[in-house]
This record gives C-alpha cells, sequence and structure tokens, in this order.
C-alpha cells in the first residue's frame, strides 16, 4: 500500500516502453533519475488527488476517508464528513477525486468521486457527487452505478476525467471475471453492461445525447468504449478534449489508448500481455497480440513486464 504522498516529475516515459506504433522515434530520456518529493508521510493508501483553487489539495484514502492538505503538503487541515460508507477490500474503497469543471467554493463546490459500493449481489463501481463546503460534503447523491455487481474485491478501474463541456468519463474494469483461458460471459465485450468500459455521463448522472453509436445492438447508452481490463489513468487532451486512457494487462501488455468514442480495445480476446503462468514470448500473446483490424490497437504497450501505468 502507498505510504506516502508523493508528487513524481516523470518525462518521456514512453522512451522505455514498447510501442503499437513504430512510425516516430520514442523521444530521448532527460539525464538522471526522476526527482521525487515526499510531501507528506502520514497519509494512508491515498488514491486520488485535486487541487482546489487555492492551491490546498483534496485527497481520497482507500480506506474511506477524505481529507484537505495544506497548499504545502505537509499538514492535514481537515478530514472531510460527509463521505458514503466504501468497501474497503482487496482493491475497493475510496478511489478517486474531481472538481465540477467549473468549480468555484462559494457558487458552484461540487465535487465527484468514485468508490466500491456494495449491493444485493456483491459490490462494484459507483460515482457520487456531492458539494463540498468547508469541510463537509452535503447533497450527496449516487449518480452513476456500474452493472452488474459481482462477488470479489479486485480490478475496479475508477479513474474521473472531467471535460470542459462538463461531462465526466469513468474508466470501469471487467472485476477480473474475464479470463482468456475461459471466455465465459465475456463480460468486457458484453455491451449490455458497465463491465470493462468506458462510459460518458453529465455532472448530474444523465446520458449525453452525443455519446457515440457503438453500432452493436442493445448496448448501453452511457458507454464510450468497451473491451478494457483495468483501465486505472485517464486524462483529457487540453487542445483535441480527446480522453487518453491507461490500463493494466495481464502478465505484460499494459496499454495506453486513445478514447476518442466508439471502439472495442479487445479485451479479453486481444492483448499484447500472456496469461499469467505463461512463459513470456510471442507464442503466448492473447490472440496473436495484434488488434487491428478488428479491434482497436493500443497507442502504446509494455512487455514483457508489467509497470502498472
Amino acid at each position: 500500500m502507498i505510504s506516502a504522498l508523493r508528487i513524481v516529475w516523470l518525462a518521456a516515459f514512453l522512451a522505455a516502453c514498447g510501442s503499437g506504433d513504430t512510425s516516430s522515434p520514442a523521444p530521448a530520456l532527460p539525464p538522471g533519475p526522476p526527482k521525487t518529493t515526499v510531501l507528506n508521510a502520514s497519509l494512508s493508501s491515498p488514491w486520488g488527488m485535486v487541487f482546489l483553487p487555492d492551491g490546498r489539495m483534496l485527497v481520497t484514502q482507500k480506506g474511506g476517508s477524505m481529507v484537505i492538505l495544506s497548499a504545502d503538503g505537509s499538514m492535514i487541515e481537515a478530514t472531510v464528513s460527509g463521505v458514503p460508507t466504501v468497501v474497503a477490500s482487496g482493491q475497493g474503497g475510496l478511489l478517486d477525486i474531481a472538481l465540477d469543471p467549473e468549480f468555484n467554493a462559494v457558487s458552484n463546490p461540487w465535487v465527484y468521486w468514485t468508490y466500491a459500493e456494495a449491493g444485493a449481489d456483491g459490490n462494484g463501481t459507483a460515482v457520487a457527487r456531492g458539494k463540498l463546503v468547508g469541510a463537509a460534503l452535503s447533497d450527496v447523491a449516487v449518480i452513476f452505478r456500474q452493472t452488474p455487481k459481482l462477488a470479489g474485491d479486485g480490478h475496479y478501474g475508477s479513474r474521473l476525467a472531467s471535460r470542459a463541456d462538463g461531462t465526466l468519463f469513468v474508466t470501469l474494469s471487467e472485476r477480473m471475471y474475464d479470463d482468456p483461458a475461459n471466455p465465459g460471459l465475456l463480460y468486457a465485450q458484453n455491451v449490455a453492461n458497465d463491465l470493462g468500459k468506458v462510459v460518458r455521463i453529465n455532472r448530474e448522472g444523465s446520458v449525453p445525447p452525443d455519446n457515440p453509436n457503438l453500432g452493436v445492438s442493445g448496448a448501453l447508452p452511457e458507454l464510450r468504449s468497451y473491451g478494457h481490463r483495468n483501465p486505472q489513468g485517464a486524462a483529457i487532451h487540453p487542445a483535441t478534449g480527446e480522453l487518453w486512457v491507461t490500463e493494466h494487462g495481464p502478465q505484460g501488455g499494459d496499454e495506453l489508448n486513445r478514447v476518442p468514442g466508439g471502439g472495442n480495445y479487445g479485451w479479453p480476446i486481444k492483448s499484447y500481455g500472456c496469461p499469467y503462468g505463461s512463459p513470456m514470448g510471442d507464442a503466448c500473446l492473447i490472440g496473436g497480440g495484434t488488434h487491428a483490424p478488428t479491434h482497436v490497437e493500443p497507442v502504446s504497450y509494455w512487455v514483457p513486464i508489467s509497470i502498472a501505468p
């Protein structure tokens, strides 16, 4: 578990990874190792963080608490009240955090977070929002629930990315139910559920009318893309507004993906990784590795080891 909050400055990280697109050379790494500065060593498994307009940090801790750090990160100023109960087990807990694109502490104090939520059939990723007033959340409501809920405590995905148009992207994993050696239900390939997907919703939880048409009958309207394994990194390109996502592969095969919308990213049919326990090499790549033309190729991928991006 992570025991300290660190700001790590990394440059040209793609230089060290295998790439699905070799048309241009990887940039050179800067001299010397990345620099790490410990801002606060008193936190317990910090998972998500955003900067408030005044420079302070709003941090989620996986066990279920949300705290506000001073602008220099050295002090916990307050523990936020009003956080709903989370399933703090395995990889589950209180996860990502995001501010409303138009966040204002007085007139628009909405914040959004993801967490592992219990249900009758198990648990799954949920998205809630609330007004952050001082160190308290009010008007808390769940605006999205991953379906179906399943037993187990692994793979929640759960990264949030907010776009300037007010919509939210949510990355969602397959909850460790898709096994390439035993295809079963192929949850990530089934567009009638939210497992192994990226979804796009409005800030109050409704579905934007301009979500992509996946071209598959019965697809849920919130889906942006499908065929993902466990995407836990997400960012909006500042110029194009496009979503970029990193996801964990199985044994190797971690991916960097561009997600303009409407694509099938192949899991568990295609991966540059191998089934767990397999001797690494081209012969074990799931589905032969290459995604195209039936699935979207990653922008870049990491083999033979998993770096957990």
